[in-house]
C-alpha cells in the first residue's frame, strides 16, 4: 500500500472545517453525515500530488515509518532507530532501499513534503511549517520544497489553485 497526497480544493477545505465543528458521534441522516458524504466525493475527485510515500512490509520498518508519519518533524537519524526496533542501522538502511526504493532521508523528505503541502493548502504559514518540520529557517525549507516540487511553496500553491 502507498500513502498519497491529494490537492485540497477550497471546497474540500471548508467541508473539513465544517465537519470538525460537528459532534464526533453525529446522528445518521443529519447535516454532519451529508458533509462527510461530500468530503468522500471530493476526496475521490481530488488530484494526486506527485509525492510518493511507499509503505514497508517489514514490521521493524513499519514501526519507524509510523513514528515518522505521526511526527514528521522528528529529528532522528536512522542510527537512532536501531535499538528501538531491534535492528542495526545497516539492516535498516538495507531495508529502506530494498522495500521502499528510497534511502531513509529521501523517505523522510517525502513525508515532510506531504505534510507541508497539506498544511500549506490549509493556509498555515510557511515559517510555522518549516519550524515544525525541523528546518533552521523558512528559506531552507523553501529551498528544499523548490528542489523537490519545482517551485517555492507559495508559487506551488498558486499553481495548484489555478
Amino acid at each position: 500500500p502507498q500513502c498519497q497526497v491529494i490537492e485540497v480544493s477550497g471546497l474540500l477545505r471548508e467541508l473539513i472545517l465544517a465537519l470538525t465543528a460537528e459532534p464526533i458521534d453525529y446522528p445518521l441522516g443529519g447535516r454532519a453525515e451529508q458533509i462527510a458524504a461530500l468530503i468522500l466525493s471530493e476526496l475521490t475527485a481530488a488530484r494526486v500530488v506527485p509525492i510518493q510515500i511507499p509503505w514497508p512490509r517489514d514490521r521493524r520498518l513499519q514501526i519507524v515509518c509510523e513514528a515518522i508519519l505521526d511526527r514528521p518533524g522528528l529529528q532522528r537519524g536512522i542510527e537512532d532507530w536501531g535499538s528501538e526496533v531491534g535492528a542495526s542501522a545497516r539492516t535498516l538502511i538495507r531495508l529502506f532501499q530494498a522495500e521502499l526504493g528510497l534511502n531513509y532521508r529521501q523517505w523522510v523528505q517525502q513525508v515532510r513534503l506531504a505534510d507541508a503541502v497539506c498544511r500549506l493548502s490549509l493556509g498555515e504559514p510557511v515559517a510555522r511549517i518549516a519550524a515544525d518540520l525541523g528546518y533552521r529557517s523558512a528559506s531552507a525549507f523553501s529551498a528544499m520544497f523548490h528542489r523537490a516540487l519545482g517551485a517555492p511553496p507559495q508559487r506551488y500553491l498558486r499553481a495548484q489553485a489555478a
